[in-house]
């Protein structure tokens, strides 16, 4: 006989990778002649080696060709089942106008993979970010958007895709410039500031107008307030700027101007410290707490009161008990006394 027919494969379950023990066949068999087979199902999220579309996938045992008599399982205990991967063209055309792929993340083993990784992003289970380019966001004013590699509804090897952590399908086309609200840099009649104001856009362009007209700012827009005659800012200057910074808000926050008194009272870092003022209701407040304590202090003494009547009543009550026990013990001295003088006369006559 040909060598290679008395070549022998044994089957440990232990070293099968990305598989269901459960599912193998035959059962109980561990030792498996040359060209017999053994079947499986991979796990979820896997699929056969041989065809992705499949769960179901097996082992047969050959030789290696210079070595006739050594059993081997072609394909290999961790080479019959792959992972499932979603479609990657569809994952690239996801990726927005001024954005790009940004990483992606393994939920189930939580390996990262970098921009230079994209083979690796579309394995299943995979979290993938997309981040717009540097000044912009999209339009939802969110820099991030995330999909997961999952699998199709009853399915336990097909890869689709879905939205992850808020994000809906489809992703927006384009990332739009990072603009700032004007409502956020609307000044108020408590804020003390000239009516006029200066702008400025990144072109160079300048404005001085009286109101912010209804509209978003584009990034690194510069608003100049001045603060009326006779106040000042936090950090006692006359006048602050805001500008339209990367986040889609505007920095420093717009403040109120604060009236200069003769002696400011700042901290070492140049913020203000208010004096301290009584608040309106504190008398009342003061009223009612007295008029409580007061009303403790009576509960009090009418308390003591009565316990003090009661403690009296009982003394009298005590003295008079004492004064007829007395006069009860002086009776019965007084018979006894008597009874004794009796007896001795009687002695007396019959002698």
């Amino acid at each position: 006989l040909p060598a290679y027919l008395e070549t022998f494969c044994q089957l440990d379950i232990l070293v099968l990778c990305n598989a269901r023990p459960d599912s193998i066949w035959p059962q109980n068999q561990t030792r498996f002649k040359y060209g017999e087979q053994v079947f499986f199902d991979c796990a979820m999220g896997y699929a056969s080696a041989d065809n992705n579309t499949l769960s179901r996938t097996s082992m047969t045992c050959r030789t290696m060709p210079a070595q006739q008599q050594s059993g081997v399982w072609i394909p290999g205990p961790c080479q019959a089942c792959v992972v499932t991967r979603c479609n990657e063209t569809e994952m690239i055309a996801m990726v927005p106008r001024f954005g790009k792929l940004n990483g992606a993340r393994s939920k189930l083993t939580e390996e990262q993979y970098g921009e230079l990784q994209v083979s690796q992003f579309n394995r299943f289970g995979n979290v993938v970010t997309f981040k717009c380019d540097d000044g912009y966001f999209f339009k939802d004013r969110t820099f991030q958007k995330f999909i997961e590699c999952g699998l199709v509804e009853g399915t336990t090897s097909q890869g689709t895709w879905t939205g992850y952590s808020g994000t809906q399908l489809p992703l927006p086309k384009s990332c739009a410039p990072i603009t700032c609200m004007y409502e956020d840099a609307q000044m108020k009649p408590k804020d003390k500031l000239q009516s006029n104001f200066t702008i400025t856009f990144t072109n160079g362009t300048r404005y001085t107008l009286t109101k912010l007209q209804p509209r978003e700012y584009p990034y690194k827009t510069v608003i100049r307030y001045v603060c009326q005659d006779g106040y000042e800012t936090i950090t006692r200057n006359s006048d602050q700027n805001i500008t339209c910074g990367e986040m889609g808000k505007w920095r420093p926050q717009l403040t109120s101007c604060l009236e200069i008194p003769g002696n400011l009272n700042t901290t070492a870092d140049g913020r203000y410290v208010p004096p301290a003022i009584e608040a309106p209701s504190a008398n009342q407040v003061g009223i009612v707490v007295s008029s409580i304590i007061v009303a403790f202090l009576v509960a009090l003494l009418l308390l003591d009161l009565a316990t003090l009547k009661r403690d009296i009543s009982w003394l009298f009550n005590n003295i008079r008990l004492q004064k007829r026990l007395w006069q009860a013990k002086r009776r019965i001295r007084a018979a006894k006394k008597k009874q004794q003088e009796n007896q001795s006369e009687v002695c007396e006559k019959t002698e």
